[in-house]
């Protein structure tokens, strides 16, 4: 959440605390659903909340203030998650943890499968597995704090292994576990089920993410945008590439498929290059299985000559808003194999 839009709720809850009276939910309606819909944003909304007017909020919510009702604080949680959907788990630690600090603890009865304490949201550990769907190297990559090991087992059984050890705790290494903790607490993710959109798929991938509290989150599927939160892991590879050098490398670090799929109402431009070094040209195409590196036949100039190129990026944007005029774009004629 930016400064800007917790400054944002700040302001609108003082405001809000500050008037005689109180519309039912006003906390939620005015900040929560339109400023931040996220919970980690909730459970900072909430503690700022806490601060400055917790008898007004839980006489808002419940109908009496905390001190006056003994068991205010499930009461209180129980009509959040009712009425506003929050998740009831979250929402009792959050209340359980600052009715502790309001020296509130005495007068309460914790939920018997609920714990005292928010479970960590610190990751100390990823595993991933990824395999192609016909032939081709399998990958697996591990991350922890103080090591990154990548090992590629090839069709013929050998294994070429990277590993980079810090010796230590490295902030390279935890700004990755970070990176994909932002990734896991997408709602992006789609291991089985229904999705919107087509897709080329070739390989298929196993997830495994260790929280410092013995929790463990497993994602498995096809590996692909439609089926992991495309921005978030894309920005963990990235992070991830800042340490192992991905040149030469495929699999996970290149992101192999991942880009061949497209959803409903999106246009795929390809950027390509004519010569090594030269100026990027962008081209549309429906064919998925385009990749960065591949080599293409377009139409070039005012003739529309043929010529072989080779793909540099790959982008998707809506159709409504495309990265250049649909009709004044050119379309890849097709893939060089």
């Amino acid at each position: 959440m930016s400064c800007k839009s917790l400054a944002e709720a700040l302001t609108t809850i003082e405001r809000m605390l500050g008037k005689d009276t109180l519309q039912k939910g006003p906390l939620v309606n005015a900040c929560l659903t339109d400023l931040l819909p996220d919970q980690k944003a909730v459970r900072k909304v909430l503690e700022a909340a806490f601060t400055i007017g917790v008898t007004k909020i839980f006489t808002d919510v419940c109908g009496k203030p905390p001190d006056k009702q003994v068991s205010a604080v499930s009461q209180c949680a129980v009509r959040l998650y009712d009425d506003f959907g929050f998740k009831k788990t979250l929402t009792e630690d959050v209340l359980w943890a600052y009715g502790r600090a309001l020296g509130l603890d005495g007068k309460m009865q914790q939920p018997p499968s609920q714990s005292s304490q928010p479970p960590s949201d610190i990751l100390s550990q990823i595993k991933m597995k990824l395999r192609p769907m016909t032939r081709g190297d399998k990958n697996e990559l591990l991350i922890t704090r103080s090591q990154i090991a990548l090992n590629i087992y090839a069709n013929d059984g050998g294994i070429i292994t990277y590993q980079y050890d810090s010796g230590g705790i490295s902030e390279l290494n935890e700004d990755c576990l970070n990176a994909m903790k932002e990734c896991l607490d997408d709602e992006g993710w789609h291991d089985k089920g229904s999705y919107s959109g087509s897709s080329a798929p070739t390989h298929l991938y196993e997830l495994e993410a260790k929280y410092e509290d013995g929790r463990i989150v497993n994602h498995h599927g096809v590996f692909d945008r439609l089926h992991i939160p495309e921005i978030a892991f894309r920005l963990f590879i990235g992070t991830l590439c800042a340490i192992v050098n991905k040149r030469g490398l495929g699999g996970i670090i290149a992101l192999d498929g991942f880009m061949m799929a497209i959803r409903p109402g999106e246009v795929k431009y390809c950027g390509v290059e004519f010569y090594e070094g030269g100026r990027i040209y962008h081209y549309r195409t429906n064919d998925l299985t385009i990749c960065v590196g591949d080599r293409v036949l377009v139409p070039a100039g005012r003739t529309n000559e043929q010529k072989e190129v080779t793909v540099r990026t790959v982008d998707f944007c809506k159709r409504d808003s495309p990265l250049y005029p649909l009709d004044k774009t050119k379309e890849i004629i097709r893939k060089i194999t």
